[in-house]
């Protein structure tokens, strides 16, 4: 059954404290001079503030000091009326504070609500700076899953998400858009001759040259797989071309380019297979050059 409760503030409470235990000890018929030894250390050392409970359980009186338990010894088999009567006193006891014991509490409890306040805040910050470090973890790592690791752009599946992103995007709200295909020409020639090392510098300097060649954050560029690329630009067919030219220029005509423009009821698959052909044509009509699909 449950004495008191009472919330430890000040220095005084603890003195205060020591001194209700001793009267429910005595009234339960403990012995004074054992019960103080037990619960002088424990309350001396005991922080403040602290919520602390007296109650008599299955085994006897004990003492809660927050989370410590103290046994203070053990009680003859109490009928309610008298814990009642016990516990009706304890707290008259309690509630009777002197002008500067309540002082002194509420001066505590002042200090306490502050205390709690900065720790409160403390730990918001904290969290909030954890989930700002966890969020651009989680940015980094969707990066790394959507580039391509020796050129920097977007690989093949985050091609196929911003495609078919793009495609949804311009038909609702009635923009232009064009797929651009791009195939190294003559690749296999330079790994065979020159190495794998210069294939790379190849495409690294393809990539390089796509990047600068089309507005950053606005087109996507894609390395579509091996020595083809691709460019979802957001704009017309005179953009497109000048895309095209500055390409070539900067791959000293090492290209061929495939352009189509987005008709109205176009798909992902229709419009790539537009851009391929396109691509194809100018492969056909003797490479280092750009074509565009008829049906733009």
């Amino acid at each position: 059954m449950l004495l008191l409760e009472y919330t430890l503030l000040a220095e005084a409470d603890r003195q205060r404290l020591a001194r209700f235990v001793l009267h429910a000890g005595e009234t339960l018929g403990l012995n004074a001079f054992h019960l103080l030894p037990r619960i002088q250390q424990p309350l001396s050392e005991a922080g403040l503030p602290l919520e602390a409970r007296l109650q008599v359980g299955q085994e006897g009186l004990e003492l809660l000091l927050g989370e410590e338990r103290i046994f203070l010894g053990p009680v003859a088999a109490e009928r309610g009326s008298r814990l009642r009567t016990l516990a009706s006193e304890l707290r008259g006891m309690a509630e009777s504070l002197s002008p500067e014991l309540l002082r002194q509490r509420n001066r505590e409890a002042e200090r306490a609500l502050v205390r709690a306040r900065v720790a409160m805040q403390q730990e918001l910050q904290e969290l909030e700076a954890e989930l700002q470090r966890k969020r651009a973890e989680l940015t980094a790592s969707l990066r790394r899953a959507e580039t391509d690791a020796l050129t920097g752009l977007l690989n093949r599946g985050a091609f196929d998400l911003r495609l078919n992103e793009a495609i949804r995007r311009c038909t609702r709200q009635r923009e232009p858009l064009c797929l651009m295909l791009f195939d190294l020409d003559y690749f296999k020639e330079i790994n065979d001759t020159l190495g794998h090392q210069a294939g790379d510098e190849m495409l690294k300097r393809m990539a390089k040259t796509l990047t600068e060649s089309v507005r950053d954050d606005v087109d996507h560029c894609c390395r579509f797989g091996g020595d083809e690329f691709a460019c979802i630009l957001f704009a017309d067919l005179k953009v497109a071309q000048r895309v095209a030219e500055q390409v070539l220029d900067g791959m000293d005509g090492r290209s061929s380019i495939g352009i189509a423009r987005m008709l109205p009821g176009d798909t992902p698959e229709s419009l790539l297979a537009r851009a391929d052909e396109a691509l194809y044509a100018a492969k056909e009509a003797g490479r280092g050059r750009y074509c565009l699909h008829q049906a733009a």
